[in-house]
């Protein structure tokens, strides 16, 4: 929040979206109105407890995360993707690593482009080489899921 209020535009607005597990058992607002005084953000930050992330996304010119599955769907937007944690899309043409602080400061005014090229080529690898159909928090596909990972894993020894 700090590097945002030293180097973003004046215009530019923060969205901070709280994650989809944590609806209903955190409430993060204390927080977060504490840290935008702290950082005299005013009307600039906007914290969100839910929403559809995807729309943020289709507006958004950026996206910070740790490491989120969030990361992967603004690539597919072109958004341009800042990472604090040890994603495994961070990779020039993808993303980009915020683990040194001028990299931070940097995307508010330079964000990385996205190669749209690259990132259809990388999903598509991800898809066929991590993914299965099923849904992990419907229960009833669970025996699904167990049967599909056995043939995979088969499949490969």
């Amino acid at each position: 929040l700090a590097s945002f209020a030293a180097h973003a535009p004046a215009d530019f607005r923060l969205v901070v979206k709280q994650h989809p597990l944590n609806t209903g058992y955190r409430d993060f607002s204390a927080q977060i109105e504490e840290a935008t005084l702290r950082n005299g953000l005013g009307d600039r930050l906007l914290y969100l407890q839910n929403g559809n992330q995807l729309d943020l996304l289709a507006h958004a010119r950026g996206l910070v995360t740790i490491n989120s599955t969030m990361g992967l769907a603004a690539l597919g937007f072109g958004c341009s993707v800042l990472t604090l944690g040890d994603a495994f899309y961070a990779m020039p043409g993808l993303a980009v690593d915020g683990a040194d602080p001028a990299t931070i400061d940097r995307f508010w005014t330079d964000p990385p482009s996205v190669d749209p090229e690259l990132f259809h080529r990388f999903q598509s690898h991800v898809i066929a080489e991590t993914q299965l159909n099923g849904d992990f928090y419907i229960r009833r596909a669970w025996p699904g899921l167990c049967d599909a990972a056995f043939r995979r894993l088969s499949e490969r020894s």
